[in-house]
């Protein structure tokens, strides 16, 4: 609850630049927390225990690639409380909002008069607030409020304002100049979803935005660095946040990588959420394996170290392979989260992953051995040398590209298959080969295609195209969609 203590602890200019937020957790709560307010009065709040999401965009978010979202259940706002020891240098408390379908809201501001320094009086001011459509900026410092003055011990109403609403900064020049005070800006008033992002606060001295983005993660993967041939190799995969705790609904993908080839391949699919999942793996050479976390709205993609199995020739030992150098760390990207482990984005949003293993094509026929020629008679012409027999054509080895559209109300999976394979039909459905297909759409001549999402599907899908005479099967990378209020 606000205090007159924590008006006097606010800082008197809020530090510049830019600072990256993960899920709820505001680094700064003397400059920036967030809350949750009453609608019609600043302290009087349904009780309720909102469930923030993050989650990628809408659409381009406007700091980084993720928000975060609230679905309230009506008569409560939520948003940003920021706190600030001057209200005549600050200019600039402001949020960015996204409601598809509408919402109200309510901004609040809070100013005590130097002579109530240290006391629990303050002056609040409130005023509504609407959004609709897309990103939309909204400055508190910059709207007119109605006054009443307050007991913060007590709650007690002491004094009604002006009559007409009037901006902060000649409000409290009429009441004996500079002081601290706060700034709150609230919507889901009517129940409906928002998201918000772009927390900014400051003056001429500098602002700070504050990025709403999702957990950054970190993948492992331990396990057998050698094996006898035809031996079976143990390989445990993990992934993280950056708290250390695991990430919930999370998959992870293990690669592996023959010695001599440059192309990763898909070996397993595995749950990770509950447990850290071991895999058997039989590699029939030397083989590179790593474990990779594909980026999904909650949390951002990250993939493991390079772990090499090596494995011995029949009847001799293998020997263990040096250790591998660690690949590079993903850089956090920029699926929205009061809840330090917030709940995913009810947007739908694509989730790569890597294709799964292609089949090998078939081995060109080898050319038959030309028959000698016979030798030449007195009389006869030589007979000719037979030619050699041409070799097979390899099958065509295409390849699907596919991500998830929600600039729509209704997610669209849309991208290319290369090479073009005009008029074939490609099939969206779950990861299982032998799940049925959800939609099915033409390839185009250059090789673009679209499939709708059916309505109230969630979880991971993949585009894939069936083998035919003279092309073998193709699958994409896993797209994920996000459970809508999950």
């Amino acid at each position: 609850m606000l205090s007159a203590a924590a008006l006097a602890a606010a800082p008197a200019q809020a530090a510049d630049g830019s600072v990256v937020v993960r899920g709820t957790g505001l680094p700064e709560p003397l400059t920036a927390q967030l809350s949750l307010t009453g609608c019609a009065t600043l302290h009087g709040v349904t009780p309720e225990s909102p469930q923030p999401y993050v989650g990628l965009g809408p659409g381009a978010a406007p700091a980084g690639a993720r928000s975060l979202g609230f679905d309230l259940a009506g008569g409560n706002a939520a948003g940003p409380l920021f706190m600030v020891g001057s209200v005549r240098r600050t200019t600039t408390a402001e949020i960015a909002v996204h409601a598809d379908a509408g919402s109200t809201g309510v901004a609040y501001a809070g100013y005590q008069e130097p002579a109530d320094a240290g006391t629990p009086r303050v002056w609040l001011g409130r005023a509504d607030l609407v959004a609709a459509g897309g990103w939309q900026r909204y400055d508190a410092t910059r709207l007119s409020y109605r006054w009443t003055k307050h007991d913060l011990g007590t709650g007690a109403v002491l004094q009604a304002g002006p009559s007409a609403p009037m901006r902060v900064k000649p409000f409290s020049a009429s009441r004996g100049g500079d002081g601290a005070g706060l700034y709150s800006l609230g919507f889901g008033c009517d129940g409906r979803p928002f998201s918000l992002d772009a927390l900014r606060i400051g003056g001429a001295d500098g602002v700070r935005t504050y990025d709403l983005e999702g957990l950054a993660t970190t993948t492992s993967i331990t396990g057998d660095r050698a094996v006898p041939a035809d031996g079976t190799a143990r390989l445990t995969g993990a992934v993280r946040d950056h708290t250390g705790s695991r990430v919930p609904r999370s998959t992870l993908v293990l690669e592996g990588r023959e010695a001599g080839t440059s192309a990763w391949e898909v070996v397993e699919v595995v749950d990770a959420a509950a447990a850290d999942p071991v895999v058997k793996v039989n590699p029939a050479r030397t083989t590179t394996y790593r474990f990779r976390f594909v980026d999904r709205p909650l949390a951002e993609g990250s993939t493991s170290a390079q772990h090499i199995v090596t494995v011995g020739r029949a009847g001799t030992p293998p020997a263990a392979p040096a250790e591998a150098s660690p690949s590079a760390e993903p850089s956090p990207s920029a699926e929205p989260s009061a809840d330090p482990s917030p709940s995913a984005k009810p947007s739908p949003s694509a989730k790569p992953s890597p294709s799964a293993e292609p089949t090998p094509s078939a081995e060109p026929t080898p050319s038959a051995e030309p028959t000698p020629s016979a030798e030449p008679s007195p009389t006869a012409d030589p007979t000719p040398s037979a030619k050699p027999s041409p070799s097979a054509t390899p099958p065509m080895t295409p390849a699907i590209t596919a991500r998830i559209e929600t600039a729509g109300e209704a997610p669209v999976v849309t991208g290319t298959v290369s090479p073009a394979v005009p008029d074939a039909v490609l099939l969206l459905g779950r990861p299982g080969a032998a799940d049925p297909a959800l939609a099915s759409a033409e390839i185009g001549p250059d090789g673009a295609f679209t499939l709708a999402v059916p309505a109230g599907t969630f979880g991971d899908l993949v585009v894939r195209l069936d083998a035919a005479p003279g092309r073998i099967a193709a699958i994409s990378d896993l797209l994920y969609v996000e459970q809508p209020g999950s």
